[in-house]
Formats: C-alpha cells, structure tokens, sequence
C-alpha cells in the first residue's frame, strides 16, 4: 500500500472547541467525504504539552463510534518530552514516551494511522530517526510513517529506508518556496501523499483579515512575520487581487486558493481547519473547482509581481524548516 489515503480529502478539527461545535463540523467533514483527520500532540492548551486535540477525538469516536473506521487519523509529534518548544527528539525513547502519551489520550477506540515527527531532528540523520519509526510502526503504536518539514533530499533518504507514507509541508499561495516545490516533486517520483497545511496562508488567503488588529490577543500570527507591519498590508494587496479572481468565478477566495494547489497535483491534499461546520463544507467544496489554465497563470502574474511579504515564521523556524537531519 503506497499510501493510506484513497482520496482527496479536506478538513480538520481545530485545537480549541466546544464538543458539540466540533463534534457536527468533524461529522461535516467526514459526511462531505473528507475522511483525513490531522491531529497532534501538542494541540491545545493543556499543560501536560497539549493533548485536548487528541482527547477531544477521544469523546468523539466515543459517541460516534461509527465513524471511526471512516478516517485516516495523522498524529504529529515527536518533541522533546511532549513540548512544542522544547524542540524535536527522535530518539527512540523520545517517541515511545510520546506514542505512550497519544494512546492514551486519544484512548481505545482509534488507532493512530500516521504518526509523524513535527520536525525532523538535527541531531539525529534521517536514516537513524527513521529506523526508530520502524521499531515503533512494529510495535504496534501507529500503521505508516509520516513525516514534516522535511528536505526534499532527506525525504529520498527517508524513503530508501522505508516507505514513507505522507509528508506534511506548508503549502498555500502564499508558501511556493522552491524546496516546497522540490518536496511536492519527490512525492509525485516516490508516490508519497503530501499533506499542505495552512493552505490558506493562516486565514489569510480566505480574507478574514484586514488589518493586524483584527487577531486577538494570544493569537500566534501576531508573532508571525508575515502579519505584522508592513508586511501585513503588502500581503493584503495579494489577497485582494486573488479575490477578484475569485469573484468573477463565483466562488470563495478560500476556494480558490484550495483549488489551486490541488491543480499543482493529485498528491496534494490540503488540511484547512475550521470548528464551523458550514465552513468546513464550504472548503471541501474546493474540490470540485477546477482553476483553468489563464486564471492559473493569472494567479501565478500577482505572485510574481507581489510576492509574499515577511517569512513564514519568527526567527525562520529556528532552523528547522526543511530539514535534512544530521549529515556526517
């Protein structure tokens, strides 16, 4: 089996809801035929790193235990000791104890379809954080290997390994870097999914922005280059031309832009979240939009003429952006 995942397929539960809000927009999402949950260990507010996410699927599966053989469950992990910040560990005792935590967080009824370190870890190569994914696939914790952020040069070494299932990089209009790009041409050469998260650029994309004081309080972009200061307002003007676009197809700017990365290939399937059930059909929708090839190019004239401003993270990722794992 080259990949898990027989479709294409949109949606993905946020970190913070109340049950009965992400309960119906996962219903939504699976009912519509987005049958690929994205999750992580470290998706929430929890002290213990961030296992709401996970528990929240937990009561999910719980009360609807018919749609548990419906999804394709990807779990990120992989961090030191549970925590985000801590930064990545793949060492082999690091991800037990993480596979540990996950089970029982997410609990009996579901298991684990991907896991997938968030990063890859430097100080390991790629071929020895892969082989303890073997160790652990065998075990029992998980069915396929997944990884993150990872160079399109260490993700050939990876497969070489073991077969690697999916791989998930930021992809959206706004993130068409060339190592992007060179990881989405190694999974249409290996026949690995690529999963494309934040593809509409944080929200960006889907214009629910105006102004960097539109987020709240606590809200990560505000940390985030590309939505602060005159970053902000350049992006803004790329927004507002795709939407022109958008109007005169009769769809959403969000739609639009699902749509085109999808049109990049069949190996790419983005993971917009929402706890709106009306939104998350409204994405899945995106699906069926098919971007010609003169809006494509259309498209492809604004980015050229306005590219994106500001970097994808503070302080570039800290280094952990496409990464190849320790090279001897």
């Amino acid at each position: 089996m080259s990949s898990p995942i027989a479709q294409r397929a949109l949606g993905a539960p946020e970190n913070v809801a109340k049950d009965p809000d992400a309960f119906a927009a996962i219903k939504a999402a699976i009912d519509a035929g987005a049958t690929f949950i994205n999750s992580g260990a470290f998706y929430g507010n929890s002290p213990d790193g961030g296992l709401d996410n996970l528990r929240l699927l937990n009561r999910f599966f719980a009360e609807y235990p018919e749609y548990v053989d419906r999804v394709v469950l990807s779990v990120k992990g992989g961090m030191k000791g549970g925590k985000l910040m801590q930064g990545p560990d793949s060492s082999l005792d690091n991800l037990r104890e993480d596979l540990e935590r996950i089970r029982e967080a997410l609990g009996p009824h579901k298991k684990v379809d991907l896991y997938e370190p968030a990063r890859v870890d430097p100080k390991l190569s790629i071929e020895e954080a892969m082989d303890n994914l073997v160790i652990l696939k065998n075990e029992g914790y998980f069915n396929h290997i997944s990884l993150s952020e990872i160079a399109a040069s260490a993700l050939r070494k990876a497969h070489a390994r073991h077969p690697v299932a999916a791989v998930e990089i930021e992809l959206s209009l706004f993130a068409l870097e060339p190592e992007a790009l060179d990881v989405l041409e190694a999974c249409e050469e290996l026949d690995i999914t690529l999963i494309a998260y934040s593809p509409l650029g944080r929200g960006f994309l889907a214009g629910r922005y105006r102004s960097p004081d539109d987020l709240k309080e606590g809200d990560m972009r505000k940390m985030q280059p590309r939505f602060q200061g005159e970053s902000f307002y350049l992006n803004l003007k790329v927004v507002d031309a795709v939407n022109e676009i958008a109007q005169r197809k009769g769809v959403t700017p969000a739609q639009l832009a699902l749509a085109y990365i999808m049109g990049m290939s069949d190996k790419v399937i983005p993971i917009p979240g929402s706890s709106s059930s009306a939104r998350t059909v409204e994405n899945i929708a995106a699906a069926g939009v098919r971007v010609t090839q003169q809006e494509r190019d259309e498209i492809d004239a604004i980015l050229k003429k306005m590219p994106v401003s500001g970097d994808r993270y503070a302080n570039k990722g800290h280094g952990l952006l496409h990464g190849t794992g320790r090279v001897d």
